[in-house]
């Protein structure tokens, strides 16, 4: 297999079964609004049918362009979303420690703008056997072709955030940021998660 083909399998780790009653991706935070409200974002409520589409606040200047993820509790009440810069509550307020998420070129040139440029660049999981425990993956930016005869940009590292919803009264906090799960040279998107046949495993994959 050709080098460039190749699949990294980034991360391994076990989570508890999810149901098929669970609703953590009921609800979705994503866009930008134009509406002229201040600070204002788009959310979807898909325990709503048909879906519900509203505006909600957020912090100044956020937006999700790129970056993108959302996680609700097991009921799809939403717990907090990110694009990868920032880890908003569900009060649309910066989570206890949530800011600063994507060190270097990111947080330089992207985040005062809106949100990370990556699609598909963050994924959030919930952690084994928890019930307050999640993690969040995401891609940074970098430029590992400045001494050859390509010139781009490209991730280099994933990074892992651990949240504890247990503190800051339920609104959850960032107790661990900025870990390095794995570092290579990564291609400009595309994190996924693919469930174990064993039913409670997730695999990372970031293709290179």
């Amino acid at each position: 297999m050709n080098k460039t083909t190749i699949v990294t399998i980034a991360f391994l780790f076990l989570v508890a079964p999810l149901s098929g009653q669970e609703k953590r991706d009921f609800q979705w935070i994503m866009g930008y609004d134009y509406s002229g409200l201040p600070d204002q974002i788009i959310s979807l409520d898909f325990r709503e049918n048909p879906v519900f589409i509203s505006h909600v606040t957020t912090v100044s200047g956020f937006g999700m362009e790129g970056s993108n993820t959302s996680m609700s509790d097991s009921e799809g009440n939403l717990l907090f979303y990110s694009n990868g810069c920032k880890i908003i509550n569900s009060a649309g307020e910066i989570m206890q420690n949530g800011d600063g998420i994507n060190p270097g070129q990111i947080e330089t040139f992207f985040c005062p703008y809106g949100g990370g440029p990556i699609g598909q660049g963050i994924i959030t999981l919930p952690a084994p056997e928890s019930d307050s425990l999640y993690y969040v993956f995401n891609l940074d930016w970098d430029q590992p072709y400045l001494n050859t005869n390509y010139f781009g940009v490209a991730p280099l590292r994933l990074f892992y955030q651990v949240i504890d919803m247990a503190q800051d009264s339920g609104c959850g906090a960032v107790p661990q940021k900025n870990q390095n799960a794995i570092q290579a040279t990564f291609a400009r998107a595309n994190i996924a998660a693919a469930r174990h046949a064993n039913g409670k495993d997730w695999w990372v994959i970031v293709p290179k």
